[in-house]
Protein backbone atom coordinates (compact mmCIF):
# COMPACT_ATOMS: atom_id res chain seq x y z
CA UNK A 1 0.00 0.00 0.00
CA UNK A 2 1.13 3.81 -0.55
CA UNK A 3 2.25 6.10 2.36
CA UNK A 4 0.31 9.40 2.68
CA UNK A 5 3.33 11.08 0.72
CA UNK A 6 2.73 8.92 -2.50
CA UNK A 7 -0.77 8.94 -2.48
CA UNK A 8 -0.47 12.98 -2.48
CA UNK A 9 1.70 12.54 -5.34
CA UNK A 10 -0.12 10.69 -7.39
CA UNK A 11 -2.90 13.31 -6.96
CA UNK A 12 -1.03 16.16 -7.60
CA UNK A 13 0.61 14.55 -10.69
CA UNK A 14 -2.71 13.20 -11.94
CA UNK A 15 -0.82 9.71 -12.09
CA UNK A 16 -3.52 7.53 -11.84
CA UNK A 17 -7.87 7.66 -12.47
CA UNK A 18 -9.61 10.00 -10.13
CA UNK A 19 -11.70 6.59 -8.66
CA UNK A 20 -8.56 5.24 -7.44
CA UNK A 21 -6.84 8.30 -6.26
CA UNK A 22 -10.05 9.19 -4.10
CA UNK A 23 -10.23 5.84 -3.01
CA UNK A 24 -6.94 6.51 -1.54
CA UNK A 25 -7.58 9.39 -0.44
CA UNK A 26 -9.91 8.12 1.29
CA UNK A 27 -7.57 6.48 3.70
CA UNK A 28 -5.73 9.42 4.80
CA UNK A 29 -6.92 11.65 7.37
CA UNK A 30 -8.20 15.20 6.49
CA UNK A 31 -6.50 17.46 9.11
CA UNK A 32 -2.95 16.60 9.27
CA UNK A 33 0.28 18.76 8.60
CA UNK A 34 1.48 19.41 5.09
CA UNK A 35 3.82 17.30 3.62
CA UNK A 36 3.49 18.04 0.21
CA UNK A 37 3.48 20.95 -1.59
CA UNK A 38 1.06 21.94 -5.00
CA UNK A 39 3.15 24.12 -7.47
CA UNK A 40 2.18 26.06 -10.81
CA UNK A 41 3.55 23.07 -12.67
CA UNK A 42 0.99 20.61 -11.30
CA UNK A 43 -1.33 22.96 -12.70
CA UNK A 44 -0.39 23.66 -15.62
CA UNK A 45 0.36 19.85 -16.28
CA UNK A 46 -3.44 19.28 -15.80
CA UNK A 47 -4.23 21.88 -18.12
CA UNK A 48 -2.08 21.13 -20.70
CA UNK A 49 -3.44 17.72 -20.80
CA UNK A 50 -6.93 18.86 -20.54
CA UNK A 51 -5.92 21.34 -23.97
CA UNK A 52 -4.60 18.16 -25.70
CA UNK A 53 -8.27 16.62 -24.76
CA UNK A 54 -6.41 13.82 -22.56
CA UNK A 55 -8.51 15.14 -19.78
CA UNK A 56 -11.83 16.45 -19.84
CA UNK A 57 -12.95 19.70 -18.21
CA UNK A 58 -15.18 17.19 -15.53
CA UNK A 59 -11.80 15.60 -14.78
CA UNK A 60 -10.25 18.54 -13.90
CA UNK A 61 -12.86 20.30 -11.92
CA UNK A 62 -12.63 16.27 -9.97
CA UNK A 63 -9.31 16.50 -9.54
CA UNK A 64 -9.12 20.20 -8.14
CA UNK A 65 -11.99 19.19 -5.66
CA UNK A 66 -9.74 16.54 -4.20
CA UNK A 67 -7.24 19.12 -4.16
CA UNK A 68 -9.28 21.86 -2.57
CA UNK A 69 -8.77 22.27 1.50
CA UNK A 70 -6.75 19.52 2.29
CA UNK A 71 -4.62 19.99 5.24
CA UNK A 72 -1.78 17.75 4.23
CA UNK A 73 -1.37 19.91 0.74
CA UNK A 74 0.56 23.13 0.97
CA UNK A 75 0.82 25.70 -1.70
CA UNK A 76 4.42 26.89 -3.28
CA UNK A 77 5.56 29.72 -1.54
CA UNK A 78 5.69 31.73 -3.98
CA UNK A 79 3.24 31.31 -5.96
CA UNK A 80 0.36 30.28 -3.07
CA UNK A 81 -2.34 33.03 -3.89
CA UNK A 82 -2.25 32.41 -7.86
CA UNK A 83 -2.38 28.53 -7.71
CA UNK A 84 -4.73 28.40 -4.60
CA UNK A 85 -7.09 30.92 -6.61
CA UNK A 86 -6.69 28.79 -9.42
CA UNK A 87 -7.78 25.63 -7.74
CA UNK A 88 -10.81 26.92 -6.03
CA UNK A 89 -12.16 28.14 -9.53
CA UNK A 90 -11.85 24.87 -11.20
CA UNK A 91 -13.37 23.08 -7.95
CA UNK A 92 -16.53 25.36 -8.17
CA UNK A 93 -17.46 26.08 -11.95
CA UNK A 94 -21.15 27.00 -10.78
CA UNK A 95 -19.70 29.66 -8.90
CA UNK A 96 -16.79 30.39 -11.31
CA UNK A 97 -17.73 29.15 -14.95
CA UNK A 98 -17.15 25.91 -16.64
CA UNK A 99 -13.80 25.49 -17.94
CA UNK A 100 -12.87 26.24 -21.24
CA UNK A 101 -9.39 25.80 -23.58
CA UNK A 102 -9.56 29.96 -23.51
CA UNK A 103 -9.85 30.00 -20.00
CA UNK A 104 -7.55 26.94 -19.12
CA UNK A 105 -4.84 28.93 -21.72
CA UNK A 106 -5.60 32.42 -19.49
CA UNK A 107 -4.62 30.50 -16.34
CA UNK A 108 -1.78 29.16 -17.94
CA UNK A 109 -0.32 32.37 -18.89
CA UNK A 110 -0.93 33.56 -15.82
CA UNK A 111 1.03 31.13 -14.03
CA UNK A 112 4.04 32.41 -16.22
CA UNK A 113 4.54 29.89 -18.73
Amino acid sequence: MKNHREILSTLLQFQSDLRSIESNLSSLEWDSVEIITLSKDHLINVLERYLSSNLSAQDVENWANLIEGRDDIAYAENQEDLVKKSITELANPILYGVLTPEIAENIIKLLGK
